[in-house]
């Protein structure tokens, strides 16, 4: 599903995509891009447009790890997918 299609994903029960936090591999196949893409748009600072809305979850070592709201990245999406500074501002209001 691409989130072109956001507006009809939300008349159905929501089985096109999987339950709880997604994964890179799961946003990726929302907006119908590579995983690379998500990984180089995960590098943008906030302000920057093409940046990713994202929760990083604790951890021990160097390594990241990123999860989406599924939510917030439907918001998103509907919004047209703005630079996440300015989309955390729409979000507040």
């Amino acid at each position: 599903m691409c989130a072109d299609k956001v507006e009809k994903q939300d008349e159905t029960d929501g089985t096109d995509v999987p339950e709880g936090l997604w994964r890179r591999k799961d946003l990726a196949e929302f907006l119908c891009v590579s995983d690379r893409w998500v990984d180089r748009a995960l590098t943008r600072a906030k302000d920057e447009p093409g940046s990713l809305p994202h929760v990083e979850l604790p951890t021990n070592g160097s390594r990241r790890f990123v999860r989406f709201v599924p939510e917030v990245i439907r918001e998103w999406a509907r919004l047209g997918f703005p630079a996440v500074a300015d989309f955390e501002g729409l979000v507040e209001e």
